[in-house]
């Protein structure tokens, strides 16, 4: 009679695995795999960190990028604006050199408070830029001259009736003309920078969605 304390039982020549060992089989087929399941969710979480990360700073810079272009284009209509308003102020003060009316020498007093007031917020909007900054300083007197040029033409028509000369047409457009060299020169270094920073933009922001559709894949991956 064979003992009941083996642990294979032969049929035919063939060992068959107890109960145990089958057990034991089975364990050591599971360990790989648990290290692989471990393993993948551990490369996820990193990933997600990674990825979470790198989608946040993103954001930032995109953020930074767009208030910048944002900024670049309020200088934009900001040079375009006091532009406008110094070509309305002399012509006003011009129109009324010759006419006298009332309602020209009114257009002429809001142009000249428009125009105080843009250059002020000229130069605040372009305190980050040095080489805006220089210009600021050429053109301010410049619009200085401007702003004389037409006071004086204004009073001259108030006090002694007298009408605008040609000399002060002449004198006019030379004024005008570095007026618009100047604003030129501002809106070609905006220009510049706008052509800088855009695409900056849009390639961060493209790869910020790059990241945040990475993160929603290896997510799903790992569920």
């Amino acid at each position: 009679m064979q003992r009941a304390t083996k642990s294979r039982l032969v049929q035919g020549g063939t060992a068959i695995p107890t109960g145990i060992e089958r057990t034991r089989s089975d364990d050591s087929d599971e360990v790989p795999l648990r290290h692989r399941v471990t393993g993948g969710f551990i490369v996820a979480v990193l990933l997600t960190v990674f990825l979470g990360f790198s989608s946040w700073r993103g954001a930032g810079q995109t953020a930074d990028d767009a208030d910048w272009v944002a900024h670049t284009y309020a200088v934009m209509e900001m040079i375009e604006s006091t532009t406008r308003h110094v070509i309305e102020m002399e012509t006003s003060a011009r129109t009324f050199g010759l006419t006298g009316q009332d309602s020209v020498l009114e257009h002429y007093e809001i142009a000249r408070g428009n125009l105080e007031s843009d250059e002020h917020e000229l130069r605040q909007l372009t305190l980050d830029n040095f080489s805006q900054q220089r210009r600021s300083d050429k053109f301010e007197p410049t619009v200085r001259a401007v702003l004389e040029f037409a006071g004086r033409i204004v009073a001259a028509r108030q006090q002694r009736h007298t009408v605008a000369e040609l000399s002060d047409a002449v004198e006019a457009e030379n004024l005008m003309n570095e007026v618009r060299a100047a604003t030129q020169e501002m809106r070609d270094e905006e220009a510049r920078l706008l052509n800088r920073r855009t695409p900056r933009a849009l390639k961060r922001n493209g790869a910020r969605r790059l990241g945040s559709c990475s993160l929603a894949y290896w997510w799903g991956q790992a569920c």
